[in-house]
């Protein structure tokens, strides 16, 4: 039993990694997932400074991008808006790394997104909330 969300079959989003300081150029949306990046058009990152919207803010990124997926439904223009962003990051760790898969791949991320937070936290935060099923 798959659920559809975000952008299902028609999200063709993209990733660029610009370097720690630099600023993206790009003329494609752009979604910054944790880390800061200069230029992006929506930020979705934990990072001090940022300005992720309200709505979507968390202690991770990954459940910061988690809650921007699952809010996207009921927004169809930013939804459009987005469907073909560039997602971008400026570091590598595992918190962008889930980050950044969930926004490339929603639909698959959905059926992970309680171990990638897991995961997230462990990387960002050094601990592991360990449950009898996982």
């Amino acid at each position: 039993h798959r659920r559809s969300i975000a952008c299902g079959a028609v999200c063709a989003r993209t990733f660029e990694f610009v370097g720690y300081g630099e600023e993206y150029t790009g003329s494609s949306p752009s979604i910054c997932a944790d880390g800061l990046v200069k230029g992006a058009s929506l930020q979705l990152t934990h990072w001090s400074g940022n300005e992720t919207p309200a709505e979507y803010k968390a202690d991770l990124s990954t459940e910061i991008a988690f809650r921007w997926l699952k809010l996207l439904d009921s927004n169809p223009k930013q939804q459009a808006h987005y469907e073909n962003a560039v997602v971008l990051n400026n570091h590598c760790d595992t918190d962008g790394i889930m980050s950044i898969w969930a926004l490339l791949n929603p639909e698959k991320a959905l059926d992970y997104e309680d171990i990638m937070v897991k995961a997230a936290a462990a990387g960002d935060f050094s601990e592991w909330a360990l449950t009898s099923d996982r």
